[in-house]
């Protein structure tokens, strides 16, 4: 085809098949990949949206006190202190807590295995991770969250070293952004050597953005990839059958009331199955390493101390998989 137009004939004949072909896979009909597409509509979450996203946090880390995961008390219960109020009840289902031990050991166990000491952890609520990472000196460990958010984990940060359960660390940060955003993402690398690789890790993100969304996260990370090397390690991979297993097993009707409380939809944003999710990564540059959570179900602590069947946590955690994704070379 001869190109009249600086490129735009062609480069609308690539998104038109673009949208075919993920249509064709059964991605929502509104997946978009531009960047610019997003913004023009609307750029980031309104602030009483970001304010409804942020109390999930607290649902994510009120089951992780039945575990053996340092400072997931202390977390807690300085959070308590901080906001001057209980955890809601709605905010408190135990049942929750082999999902969520399952998924934070076993993206430790992943970030330890590749032996990477840069480490970015995107909307990372209240995760003690960087708590506990950051205690091996060799490890530079950046956290990016909302401000509302971090502004409380900068508080109960302070008050962990004010009680000496923590120390004060030179290679441990808290940077205030959007994962949106990807000025936001580079300044929360600025900690960072650009000679070393890094690993961008994120837990409870993806299922609050819509497909657009979700792959301005993905290029954004991606870019990050390019300039430093390195993995992406994410078990933010909501699968219908995940959903279903929590609505029926986990958390009956928990869901449709968090979906209400966030004005965020998990019917409209999760994948069909773990092909669909893997086919949307590597059309946007990743090869992907899949890890089932049952890799991790022999150290898990909270189903005993919650009377909770091997069985019926083999049941919670089958649907739910890992995504360690690099980017493919032709892509660097």
């Amino acid at each position: 085809m001869v190109n009249l137009n600086g490129g735009r004939v062609e480069e609308r004949n690539r998104g038109l098949y673009r949208s075919l072909y993920h249509e064709a896979r059964g991605f929502p009909t509104h997946f978009i990949y531009p960047n610019k597409t997003l913004s023009k509509r609307k750029k980031y979450m309104s602030d009483d949206s970001r304010n409804k996203v942020i109390q999930t946090a607290w649902l994510t880390a009120y089951p992780r006190i039945f575990s053996d995961i340092p400072f997931s008390t202390e977390i807690i219960d300085e959070l308590v202190q901080v906001k001057q109020k209980a955890i809601p009840d709605e905010l408190r289902v135990k049942k929750l807590a082999p999902e969520l031990e399952a998924r934070y050991k076993l993206v430790s166990r992943l970030l330890c295995q590749n032996n990477f000491h840069q480490i970015l952890e995107i909307a990372s609520g209240l995760s003690p991770r960087g708590f506990i990472m950051s205690n091996d000196p060799t490890v530079d460990y950046v956290e990016l969250e909302l401000p509302e958010m971090i502004e409380d984990k900068r508080r109960i940060m302070e008050a962990l070293i004010s009680k000496g359960n923590l120390t004060r660390r030179e290679n441990f940060h808290l940077e205030a952004g959007d994962a949106l955003n990807l000025n936001d993402m580079r300044q929360a690398t600025r900690h960072f050597n650009v000679g070393k690789p890094i690993a961008v890790v994120n837990e409870g993100l993806l299922r609050y953005l819509t497909f657009p969304e979700k792959t301005i996260v993905a290029k954004n990370i991606g870019t990050l990839l390019k300039e430093y090397g390195g993995v992406w390690i994410t078990p933010d991979i909501t699968l219908r059958k995940l959903l279903e297993t929590q609505d029926e097993v986990t958390m009956p009707g928990k869901n449709d009331r968090i979906q209400k409380m966030t004005n965020k939809n998990f019917d409209q944003n999760r994948f069909e199955n773990e092909q669909q999710a893997k086919e949307f990564f590597e059309n946007l540059g990743f090869s992907v390493e899949r890890h089932s959570w049952l890799e991790i179900i022999d150290e898990l602590v909270s189903p005993k101390k919650l009377d909770i069947s091997e069985d019926e946590v083999r049941k919670m955690i089958l649907p739910a998989v890992v995504f360690v994704m690099r980017l493919r070379d032709r892509y660097m």
